[in-house]
């Protein structure tokens, strides 16, 4: 957990899910490797509201190669929560899904998600 600006987040530690496909019917979605579905919670703590976009979210690994979330994955995940494009008042929460389509080869303790807000930015552990 930690702070990008105004905005603390936290991350659900071994709560991330793994899957090889998503959605079903003509919204199917096959993984290029392995879609992570990761948990996420934020709180606004300051003046004004901020909305999340996929572009505040990036999975970095340990030789610096970055991931960015799938949004087609994450539409497709209606059952999950997804927090894109959520709008965060101050003082109050969000919790959602952000999903990534990640190498097979790669486990959540090889990457930190990198969450930045404006100049702002926190690396959290996703295991």
């Amino acid at each position: 957990m930690g702070f990008a600006g105004d905005l603390f987040v936290q991350t659900d530690k071994n709560t991330t899910q793994q899957y090889k496909s998503v959605g079903s019917g003509i919204t199917y979605i096959q993984a290029n490797g392995t879609f992570w579905v990761v948990r996420v919670t934020m709180n606004d703590a300051g003046m004004n509201p901020i909305t999340v976009n996929d572009n505040m979210f990036t999975l970095v690994s340990e030789d610096g190669r970055t991931y960015a979330p799938d949004t087609v994955a994450e539409v497709d995940m209606m059952s999950q929560t997804s927090i894109i494009m959520e709008t965060i008042n101050p003082l109050e929460d969000v919790t959602g899904y952000l999903v990534f389509d990640m190498p097979t080869n790669m486990k959540p303790s090889d990457v930190k998600l990198q969450v930045q807000n404006g100049f702002n930015q926190v690396a959290l552990s996703i295991s």
